[in-house]
């Protein structure tokens, strides 16, 4: 694989990194995702997820995937400063 047959090179799979390969290839660009980790993995990426969030899982088409695996909400959160 030689980088010169892509234009752009994103570091990271999380969730901020695919979904800006996704974009990227989306808008015609030849996209190299580079992620270190084995996928699934243990360790979990966005743990929260804001309401604006949603808007963009549905425009990639994953909302129908996301709610397949029955995310618990979240109500209500505290900060805590000792």
């Amino acid at each position: 694989m030689s980088l010169e047959n892509y234009d752009v090179a994103i570091i990271g799979g999380g969730p901020a990194g695919s979904t800006a390969a996704i974009y990227l290839a989306d808008y015609g660009f030849k996209v190299c995702l580079f992620e270190k980790k084995i996928f699934p993995r243990e360790t979990l990426c966005g743990e929260f997820l804001s309401k604006e969030v949603i808007a963009i899982i549905k425009e990639l088409n994953l909302f129908d995937k996301f709610i397949s695996l029955h995310p618990n909400p979240i109500n209500t959160f505290r900060f805590i400063n000792d």
